[in-house]
């Protein structure tokens, strides 16, 4: 075992530990103990031991894993089909977008921070298409500021957007008429619109898909893989959707389908699985060859790799499957 007056660092421990996971489980204790005794030789041996030298000394568990996973009869596709990994796809995206985005600012604005309409967007919208162009410099901004009669302060929050802050009684429209006197595309919006119409647009489609996923589960044999899979692949895809520096109305269509790609995607995926443990189905078996008749249809049978069961699918322009336990 790693001495206690020598840890490992956080990034090794991590590596040895993911290694670990890939090792069979009857060999798992065995390889951990001779992985710390490398581990604890290495640092031994080393006269100044460094964190990254060790990090990347740890990548060796990993291989050492994959080949011991190998020699087991290891398959990466059958690897990627669990159902762990499969519900951490749409978390991994999310866990994505957080860090692209800043933690989700957009949503956090919209969802927990209401402002009072005293605040406004200010953009500037280019000739073409309405292209969002970036803001004119900020020596510029700050004088157009000191002149109006219409604004109280104004913070630049990126390159395209300045948050602005109203005079009492002033609207969004009475601003923006006195800014084009110097600019002709700025542009003002009520921040309540900014953070409404986003969810508007794509929260309408969401809820809807959320609606048929719901359906779908209740008619098929439920379970959480079959609901969490598809919730977790839409919500991820809302609030990346929302996230986006783009116009919600152009978004619209393409959320659209992606999301029905996703649910078609989530339904294939519980279709090939074992209601009873989840693993993919195999070993398929054709079973007659062309229509059979209404009572003999042909189809192929695939096998639970578990003995729970077997799944018959007809070979038919709409195919219908039938589930059969097996008794032990």
């Amino acid at each position: 075992m790693i001495s206690p007056a020598v840890p490992l660092p956080p990034e090794s421990a991590l590596l040895l530990a993911a290694a670990a996971a890939l090792v069979p489980a009857e060999r798992r204790d065995e390889w951990r103990r001779e992985w710390h005794a490398e581990l604890w030789w290495w640092l031994s041996s080393t006269p100044d031991p460094r964190r990254m030298a060790l990090a990347r000394h740890s990548f060796g568990a990993l291989a050492d894993a994959f080949w011991l996973r190998a020699g087991e009869g290891f398959n990466v596709a059958d690897w990627l089909a669990r159902p762990g990994l499969r519900l951490a796809a749409p978390a991994l995206l999310l866990a994505l977008v957080a860090a692209v985005s800043g933690g989700f600012p957009h949503t956090r604005r919209a969802l927990f921070a209401p402002a009072p309409g005293s605040l406004a967007i200010l953009t500037e919208t280019g000739p073409f298409m309405g292209k969002i162009m970036p803001l004119p410099p900020a020596a510029r901004m700050a004088q157009w500021s000191e002149r109006s009669h219409t604004i109280e302060s104004l913070t630049p929050v990126s390159r395209t957007r300045a948050m602005v802050r109203l005079r009492p009684g002033v609207t969004a429209a009475q601003a923006e008429r006195e800014w084009r006197d110097w600019n002709a595309f700025l542009q003002f919006t009520p921040y309540a619109a900014e953070v409404v119409y986003p969810l508007a647009v794509l929260g309408l489609p969401f809820a809807a898909l959320v609606l048929v996923a719901l359906i779908d589960w209740i008619r098929s044999a439920p379970s959480a893989f079959a609901l969490a899979q598809p919730l977790g692949w839409l919500t991820a895809l809302f609030l990346a959707a929302l996230e986006l520096p783009a116009n919600p109305a152009a978004l619209f269509l393409p959320y659209l389908v992606t999301s029905f790609m996703a649910l078609r995607y989530c339904r294939r995926d519980r279709s090939q699985r074992c209601p009873v443990c989840l693993e993919r189905l195999g070993a398929p078996v054709c079973i007659g060859v062309g229509p059979r008749g209404p009572f003999e249809p042909a189809g192929t049978e695939f096998l639970c790799p578990q003995g729970h069961g077997v799944l018959f699918t007809t070979r038919e322009t709409e195919p219908e499957s039938r589930w059969s336990a097996l008794v032990a």
